[in-house]
């Protein structure tokens, strides 16, 4: 996806509150445990290595 197509949803995220958008190239999630939802729930168990979240354990 190009920069200028991800734009909109960066900025739905940030006006929703999820996202925080003060760091060039960078989202940090503000939304809590919202982070831990993701990583459980959309990403490969072999990318979750370097997150520990031992209460989301499988």
């Amino acid at each position: 996806m190009e920069t200028n197509q991800f734009n909109p949803y960066r900025k739905r995220l940030i006006r929703k509150g999820i996202v925080s958008g003060e760091n060039y190239g960078i989202m940090d999630f503000i939304l809590p445990l919202f982070e831990m939802f993701v990583m459980k729930n959309y990403t490969d168990p072999s990318d979750r290595a370097q997150y520990i979240f031992p209460e989301f354990s499988d």
